[in-house]
């Protein structure tokens, strides 16, 4: 070994141990820490009526999720305001992994997304249906009246209500699409002859399009929570606590009213 490496390398070894500590200084602070420092919780979001939506009449995201959002930044901090990001049903896991937003609200809990992400404790929960025309909906006992050949039934895409008729569904076409509104539009345009999600978000739908009914019955159940990044055991075990106290206030069972909701969609 030459005089200079034997020089050099005490000098390489300090810098790459100033540079190893500040990395795993910056991996292991926790989002409890950051947010409040920077005053901004980043909420990720993707249509999902009555839990967030644009009101058509001033084009704002609002909503369930978005209120309990708030609620939220509120907890973490006074100067605490939410940012949204836009993403999308089948891609927020991987924009929680990428750190685009620290908590994605009105996810419904699965086993395949808690392969990707954390949830928290479940806020509401929910049945999974149908919505269709009125007329055929009156014929229908249940979903299984849609499931014949010939029939489409729209869902979006990687949603959990997709993964649930991904595995139901014999004979019938599953036509998945990307937002909520596609799927509104397919089914009042006649491109489809059902749309599936969950019972609270058709009853939003219903009234937004008295020409169609919920068909009678359900297919699946689920919880709905906030989805999480999963490194962050501190920043799961604080958004819990705020759940269990948004139910001890009240809160919940206020905002299923404001938004029309039964109060059996209060998760226990």
């Amino acid at each position: 070994m030459t005089k200079f490496a034997m020089r050099i390398i005490p000098t390489v070894l300090v810098c790459l141990s100033v540079v190893l500590s500040g990395t795993a200084s910056a991996q292991s602070q926790s989002r409890l820490d950051t947010i409040p420092a920077s005053n901004v919780l980043k909420v990720g979001w993707a249509v999902f009526h009555p839990y967030i939506f644009r009101d058509p009449k001033t084009n704002q995201v609002t909503g369930f999720s978005i209120d309990l959002a708030n609620e939220m930044a509120k907890g973490l901090g006074d100067n605490v305001k939410v940012q949204l990001v836009e993403d999308s049903w089948s891609t927020f896991p991987a924009g929680l992994q990428a750190n685009k937003f620290d908590v994605f609200p009105g996810a419904a809990i699965s086993l395949r997304r808690a392969l990707a992400v954390s949830f928290s404790d479940p806020y509401t929960k929910n049945i999974y249906s149908l919505i269709a025309p009125r007329e055929a909906a009156s014929k229908a006992q249940s979903w299984k009246d849609f499931d014949r050949s010939g029939q489409k039934i729209a869902t979006v895409l990687g949603s959990t209500t997709d993964t649930y008729l991904a595995n139901l569904i014999k004979q019938a076409e599953v036509v998945r699409v990307r937002t909520v509104p596609d799927g509104v539009l397919a089914l009042v345009s006649g491109r489809v002859n059902a749309y599936a999600s969950t019972t609270d978000s058709l009853l939003t739908l219903r009234k937004e399009h008295p020409n169609l009914a919920v068909v009678p019955g359900g297919f699946a159940t689920s919880g709905f929570a906030f989805a999480l990044p999963r490194n962050d055991p501190q920043w799961t075990a604080w958004v819990n606590e705020f759940v269990r106290e948004m139910k001890r206030t009240g809160r919940i069972t206020q905002l299923l009213d404001k938004y029309g909701m039964d109060h059996s969609f209060a998760a226990d």
